[in-house]
């Protein structure tokens, strides 16, 4: 007598049958339908968005509190990069572009470019204190607060900065980024991803560019950086422009002055990058549209920076720099839109403060016969896209 399993009684049963294959079903629907309701009421603790060699994790809480609010200063340990005191030297101690005019060593609007209008220099320029029998730098470049390295360039031909380094450091600001450029050479153990302390040594004095630099005028050139976007790879992409750096182009990096930032952080205990910014002024107020739909990408960056409620995605209200740097953002009162509205969502100038701008070589803004308008130029471009990219 052949048996028949449970399986083939129930077929011919059709209810019970059809019962034994919904049940399965009904239970899986019920405990997905469970797990959603319970997470639908928590708010979103963070987000991770591609990793270009640096951790990219911003918390999301009430009033934005970054993930670093809390990290110590990575500032607190600052050194020298070379053996100059970068703050009391003699201007011998530095290498101005132009021999006659020693104040192109120095971070500002220092210099002039060939068609007469000034330049923006984002760094200071620190000569060799030795050289051999050749004129050959002998300098060695140190880190010059704790870091993770995030870049380096080792194909000199390719960059105005040549051979160059890029460290990343915590702060409760964010991260900030020290660059060091020309090198002659980089010590191979000196690779993206691998964690620096201040006072490692990151390389040699040298006149490496794309731009030619003589023996003679060796030289390293540092910064004191924040980044404008995180997606900057993609928008770089998008315009197909070449070499690929990812995120970490001088485009994308706004900086401060060195000397001061040394001066200011030696000066004070415990004091944080965040602290030296807010003693920064502001060259210009700018009205901004951000049509992109979704908050600046800056302020996910540096949520200190921002005043107010956030996350925010409408019209804002910035204090920048005369390096461009963004100083601090509002969101736009009513009238302030209504006001980008009449321009048709173009840019709007709210205040100027002409003895902050100085030469203005970073040129975001000009002024015509109708006052002060943004200046029709790449880098004021570059500068808008990149806010609501």
């Amino acid at each position: 007598m052949k048996h028949s399993s449970l399986y083939e009684d129930d077929r011919r049963n059709p209810l019970s049958y059809w019962m034994w294959i919904a049940i399965p079903f009904v239970v899986v629907l019920a405990v997905g339908l469970i797990v959603l309701f319970s997470l639908s009421g928590k708010e979103k603790e963070s987000f991770v968005e591609e990793s270009s060699g640096e951790t990219n994790v911003v918390t999301r809480l009430p009033q934005s509190v970054s993930r670093f609010h809390n990290v110590p200063t990575a500032f607190s340990t600052l050194k020298f990069p070379t053996t100059v005191d970068i703050t009391a030297a003699p201007v011998e101690a530095f290498m101005p572009s132009n021999p006659s005019n020693s104040a192109s060593a120095f971070f500002g609007s220092t210099r002039t470019g060939n068609d007469g209008r000034p330049r923006w220099h984002n760094g200071v320029d620190i000569a060799p204190v030795k050289k051999d029998r050749n004129g050959k730098a002998l300098d060695v470049v140190d880190a010059m607060a704790d870091g993770v390295v995030v870049y380096v360039n080792r194909a000199a031909g390719d960059s105005e900065y040549g051979n160059h380094v890029i460290v990343q450091h915590e702060d409760p600001i964010g991260l900030v980024y020290t660059l060091y450029a020309h090198l002659a050479s980089i010590p191979g153990n000196i690779q993206r991803d691998v964690p620096v302390k201040a006072g490692a040594q990151i390389g040699v004095i040298g006149n490496t560019s794309s731009q030619k630099i003589h023996l003679s005028r060796s030289h390293l050139h540092i910064e004191f950086n924040l980044m404008l976007n995180r997606r900057f790879d993609a928008w770089y992409r998008a315009r197909k422009f070449t070499p690929d750096r990812g995120r970490h182009h001088g485009w994308n990096l706004v900086g401060v002055d060195p000397v001061e930032i040394f001066v200011f952080m030696n000066s004070r205990a415990n004091a944080t990058f965040a602290d030296f910014i807010q003693t920064i002024p502001a060259g210009f107020e700018i009205l901004v549209a951000n049509t992109s739909g979704r908050p600046m990408n800056y302020f996910d960056n540096y949520p200190a920076l921002w005043k107010g409620a956030y996350p925010y995605s409408g019209a804002t209200a910035l204090r920048v720099a005369a390096s461009g740097l963004i100083l601090s953002g509002r969101a736009a009162t009513d009238e302030e839109t209504e006001r980008l509205a009449q321009n048709r969502n173009a840019p709007v100038i709210l205040t100027v403060d002409e003895k902050v701008l100085g030469r203005n070589g970073y040129r975001i803004i000009a002024k015509d016969a109708k006052g002060w308008v943004i200046a029709k130029n790449d880098t004021a471009n570059r500068w808008f896209e990149l806010l609501t990219y």
